[in-house]
């Protein structure tokens, strides 16, 4: 009798398992026949790659994500290209105000000898002969 009772546990306990797999494969299989649906019916309210359901659109996804991969790759090389241009325009910029400095240097003090020269009476290619003094009549 505790053979048969044995047996009988054991046989419950198999019917069980067997339960529990056929509920897991129909799961399963409900599952499968949803991911593999030729379309969802716009289940999030939107439509993508054509409705062709939930692994195409995980596809579809994917392939966006990667081309936005991509284009973000290009904007930041466009960026990194743009700080260096930007870069190199400062440096430029620095020292066009270096030259614009000492040209400006250079014109006071070519200004102020020139002053200076022409103060003293020394003639310029500029100017023409010394005038000749006269006792206030002109000659012409």
């Amino acid at each position: 009798m505790a053979q048969l009772n044995d047996a009988q546990t054991e046989l419950e306990i198999l019917k069980n398992t067997v339960k529990n797999l056929v509920n897991t494969v129909n799961h399963l299989s409900i599952d499968v026949t949803g991911l593999m649906a030729s379309q969802d019916r716009g289940v999030y309210g939107e439509y993508y790659a054509n409705d062709s359901g939930p692994a195409v659109r995980v596809k579809f996804f994917e392939g966006q994500g990667n081309l936005h991969d991509a284009r973000l790759k290009h904007i930041q090389s466009a960026v990194t290209s743009l700080e260096s241009t930007f870069v190199l325009l400062t440096t430029t910029q620095t020292d066009y105000h270096d030259s614009v400095e000492r040209l400006i240097s250079n014109f006071n003090r070519l200004e102020d000898e020139t002053n200076d020269a022409l103060s003293k009476g020394v003639p310029s290619i500029y100017s023409g002969p010394p005038r000749a003094k006269t006792n206030g009549a002109s000659r012409e």
